[in-house]
């Protein structure tokens, strides 16, 4: 099962970055106690996708990717200026 939290981000990728992990830290918990008891939880995998609109300062993109991986763990955010997350979710469910 994958579980891809998206968003858009505006003029301050902070705040994506924030909203995304606010929603992972608000869900996980109920997700993970509901699919223990489905027999399930060891096949969940979270994944994050920040969509930027416009040009990013490269410095902040490490940054982000650094948390963002900090949080998910490496290789399960992607910040893309391409609003088509298909290749990615394509990728991630062949892991």
């Amino acid at each position: 099962m994958l579980i891809c939290l998206v968003e858009l981000k505006g003029r301050e990728g902070k705040d994506a970055e924030e909203q995304i992990v606010n929603t992972y830290n608000y869900l996980q918990p109920p997700f993970s106690n509901f699919l223990k008891k489905s027999k399930m939880f060891s096949q969940v995998k979270w994944r994050a996708f920040i969509y930027r609109q416009g040009a990013s300062n490269r410095r902040n993109e490490e940054e982000t990717q650094r948390r963002m991986e900090k949080a998910f763990g490496r290789g399960n955010f992607l910040f893309r200026n391409n609003p088509d997350l298909g290749d990615a979710l394509r990728a991630w469910t062949k892991v």
